[in-house]
């Protein structure tokens, strides 16, 4: 994967230009990808918003696992969203709500796991209502327990693919952002 021609794919979708300086780390190893992250040897790679950096564990193993592709230009998506907030004037506070539906979106983009959307579907369907999948996914999102966050996950990619189908990747992207409401009620 070339991390410039997945950059410039990404935020030209999205009419951004591009940013003078993007950070990218490398990890050779789980413990430094830990160290300075906080995630798990299972995160393949990670936006950090408040340094403004992507940490990716060893591409050759992505690459071997032929999730390279998808994992970097999930993570870029991340970083185009957070790009897009502050050229809008929208605080980290106001986003950091949003986190939910920011990593449904991403994982419907490009899903990196192996999730169950049908069993996401399910799930949704069962939890009924916005509020309930919203603190849903922000309880279970980051959860140590690998099996509830797979769970999430799976609800996650769900809600993103059936909003990317209904409203199209572009309204979703601006409703992420922030800089938009959220219509989906």
């Amino acid at each position: 994967t070339a991390l410039l021609p997945a950059r410039d794919e990404i935020f030209s979708q999205y009419d951004l230009s591009f940013p003078v300086q993007q950070n990218v780390t490398v990890t050779c190893g789980a413990h430094i990808f830990r160290a300075i992250t906080g995630e798990t040897a299972k995160a393949a790679a990670v936006y950090l918003p408040g340094r403004d950096e992507i940490v990716i564990q060893r591409p050759s193993a992505l690459y071997k696992k032929q999730i390279l592709d998808q994992v970097v230009r999930h993570e870029l998506l991340h970083y185009a969203i957070a790009v897009s907030r502050q050229k809008a004037g929208i605080s980290e506070e106001r986003s950091f709500g949003l986190f939910w539906l920011e990593e449904s979106f991403c994982t419907a983009a490009y899903p990196v796991g192996l999730y169950d959307a049908a069993k996401g579907k399910r799930k949704n369907e069962t939890l009924g209502d916005w509020k309930k999948i919203k603190n849903y996914l922000e309880q279970f999102l980051r959860s140590e327990n690998e099996r509830e966050m797979a769970d999430a996950y799976s609800s996650a990619l769900s809600l993103g693919s059936d909003l990317i189908s209904k409203h199209g990747k572009r309204k979703v992207f601006a409703v992420v952002v922030g800089s938009d409401k959220f219509p989906f009620e």
